[in-house]
């Protein structure tokens, strides 16, 4: 919001625009300076004025012992309390957030000439005029003081010794006292600040708005008070326990300004209650603030601070329950302690009016819909089937509109049901470009050493497995958690959306690319067409037994040795290698792995055996990742990528943002990487080579 002119002073309550918009939303990666959210914001916000992240207390039941409070706004961060459940909010203390939001005005500076002065705007410091009290409007360093308010924010008081207005938020503030009775007359004191109107179909929380500053010649005036912060509750079921307890989110009074300018009340702030059942004792309190009274004075009255108007509270129900109270009492003005009466007690400071109370308030977020739209999603709505060696679920979605939801959770034992819940329940719409955020945990009894192959598949109405909605597969072990987000960008208004999870098990995640090296014998020497490629291959006998050696820049990934023989070596033997960690021994076949290169032992071979042939079988490319980077190995083998491809790596954030791009040639590249889950694609120049998730610890 910024501050026009013919707007500022006009008193007239302000509409609520972007100011105030507020929704739920859940993050899914921070690197850097930079934090991706999983879902769609649905609202409007100007990142050049004050917007911020606000860290929700979030579970499936909440329950709060106290107090509970807040860090005050101080003008970038602060001053809020969130609060979200997909069961209930149990609360058993009290939660404040009393003189947390808007700062109030601070006092002029201190002159002592009666020449009177009126302006609107001027800059601060001043001599003139208190400092306006903070509000929901951006404004410059030449407006900062003057009797003007800033939006919700309450005026500064004018020369000699006038007072500054309290602030505004669901009542407007009061308008401050008048000059020094020996300086005449003139009614130049703070113009109360505005009250906020909300728009119940799209409600918006407000900080109270803070009391401008007084006049001062003397030193004695104070700083306006501030106006309270913001608490929002959402949750199903709100329960109050333990007696009556308290949310309050009060103005703060001004002090006693003895015979100078007081200075303003602050304004109440805001209180959102969302649910569909609110039981239990408790008070709802966002009370404005007291204008600044005066003390001793001399030769006649002197300016009183004027009152904060009551703050905001905003209610999904159609009505308060009988056990729940509200206040929403306005702000009294300052007065002149020594007059009991007549004009020279307020000496035409005004009090703040008094708050609202706003009922069926909207509350649909993209982490929490409204709940009476909603169904529970369990296991008796999703179904299973087996098919061969799948497990397989699916869920039906019809796009009714803009929507976004999230799944918690697959779990799953081996040859059993795939379970998938949701919490908070899911919505019954999707929409194109929606976020689908899946955690994944699979918690397997079997003892056997198999990985299993976990597949998302998405696609309109009459196929999932031919259409991917996001096409990568990747290896879940033992008890791991995997967390990753589809994008569903193929769903029009009125289709059908269907997500099938798979999990299979199996040995290799992709079928690898194969390099086969013919043996001939001779005599008692074994002779082997040389390999000028990568892995590059050579053999010979050294009196005892003959050795066949295989170098390569490869240092990761998987490799599969298949040896087929007649005599000594006369059964076919496959084995699983890690290349760059692990050595094994299989009956005559020894593999011995170095950091460069890895060379194959096959012993006992004697003049009298015929050595057929032996297979080598490479993946081409291994994505692996560890503290803090991302690595990738590309081999040029028979069957892999050749030096025409153009191959590319994309590093992905767990939301689609792409951290790292890069052009990808024969050996290693790393990327380093903050901690988390990150998607990297291998491209080719016809199309996606490879895509895995990895984690950099």
């Amino acid at each position: 919001m910024s501050l026009g002119d013919s707007a500022a002073d006009s008193g007239t309550p302000i509409s609520q625009g972007t100011c105030g918009n507020f929704e739920f939303a859940s993050v899914a990666d921070v690197v850097g300076n930079l934090v991706f959210l999983s879902t769609q914001l649905r609202r409007i916000y100007d990142v050049n004025a004050a917007v911020q992240l606000v860290p929700a207390i979030s579970s499936s039941r909440v329950t709060l012992n106290g107090p509970i409070t807040a860090t005050p706004w101080n003008g970038v961060a602060g001053g809020i309390i969130a609060i979200e459940a997909t069961d209930s909010v149990i609360i058993n203390c009290s939660i404040s957030v009393n003189g947390l939001g808007f700062v109030g005005g601070l006092q002029s500076s201190v002159y002592n000439n009666c020449r009177t002065s009126s302006d609107m705007n001027a800059p601060y410091p001043s001599i003139f005029y208190g400092q306006k009290g903070e509000g929901a409007a951006k404004i410059d360093v030449q407006r900062q003081a003057g009797r003007g308010r800033t939006a919700n924010g309450g005026g500064g008081g004018a020369n000699h010794n006038a007072g500054g207005a309290g602030g505004g938020n669901g009542g407007s503030g009061g308008d401050g006292g008048a000059v020094y009775q020996v300086c005449g007359v003139e009614v130049n004191g703070g113009l109360g600040g505005s009250a906020c109107v909300v728009d119940p179909a799209a409600p918006g929380t407000f900080f109270g708005g803070g009391g401008g500053g007084g006049h001062q010649n003397e030193g004695l005036s104070g700083q306006g008070g501030r106006g309270g912060g913001i608490i929002i509750i959402i949750a199903p079921t709100i329960i109050s326990t333990g007696g009556s307890n308290i949310l309050s989110s009060r103005g703060t009074d001004a002090r006693i300004a003895q015979h100078d300018g007081a200075s303003g009340g602050g304004a109440g702030g805001t209180i959102f209650i969302g649910c569909s059942s609110l039981r239990g004792a408790i008070t709802l309190d966002v009370s404005g603030g007291k204008g600044g009274d005066m003390g001793v004075v001399f030769q006649g009255p002197h300016g009183p601070g004027g009152g904060g108007g009551g703050g905001q509270i905003l209610l999904s129900l159609p009505a308060i329950p009988g056990s729940v109270s509200t206040v929403t009492s306005r702000g009294m003005n300052g007065i002149n302690t020594e007059y009991a009466s007549g004009v020279e007690h307020d000496w035409y400071a005004k009090p703040g009016s008094s708050g609202k109370v706003i009922f069926n308030c909207a509350y649909d977020d993209p982490a929490i819909e409204a709940y009476s739209r909603l169904r529970q999603i369990g296991p008796r709505d999703l179904g299973a089937q087996l098919v061969g060696t799948l497990d397989t679920t699916e869920i039906r979605y019809v796009n009714l509109g803009p929507s976004s939801y999230t799944i918690d959770s697959i779990r799953s034992q081996l040859d059993s049901m795939i379970v998938l819940s949701s919490l908070p329940s899911l919505p019954a719409t999707l929409a194109a470009n929606d976020t689908l955020v899946i955690q994944v945990r699979i918690c397997r009894a079997s003892v056997q050493q198999y990985r299993d192959t976990l597949t998302f598949y998405g696609a309109v109405a009459g196929g999932c497995d031919d259409n991917l909605l996001f096409p990568f597969t990747w290896a879940v072990t033992d008890s791991c958690f995997i967390k990753v987000a589809l994008v569903a960008d193929t769903v029009g208004i009125g289709g059908t959306t269907r997500i099938m999870a798979l999990v299979k098990d199996t040995f290799a995640l992709t079928p690898p690319s194969h390099f086969t090296a013919n043996i001939r014998y001779l005599s008692k020497n074994l002779y082997v067409a040389p390999s000028t490629s990568d892995p590059k291959t050579s053999i010979y006998f050294d009196g005892d037994y003959t050795i066949l050696k295989v170098e390569t820049d490869w240092i990761g990934g998987d490799t599969i040795f298949t040896v087929d023989a007649l005599g000594l070596l006369s059964t076919s033997n496959s084995t699983v290698v890690f290349v760059d960690s692990v050595s094994i021994s299989n009956s005559n076949v020894t593999c011995n792995s170095r950091s460069e290169h890895t060379t194959i032992e096959i012993n006992d071979v004697c003049a009298t055996r015929y050595l057929r042939s032996i297979q080598f079988t490479l993946p081409n490319i291994t994505i692996a990742s560890g503290s803090g980077y991302v690595d990738v190995y590309v081999g040029i083998t028979k069957d892999g990528p050749n030096t025409s491809d153009a191959l590319a790596l994309s590093v992905y954030s767990m939301v689609g943002a792409e951290i790292a791009h890069s052009s990808l040639s024969t050996g290693r590249i790393r990327v380093d990487v903050p901690p988390g889950l990150y998607i990297v694609q291998i491209m080719k120049n016809d199309g996606l080579n490879d895509t895995r998730l990895v984690l950099a610890y």
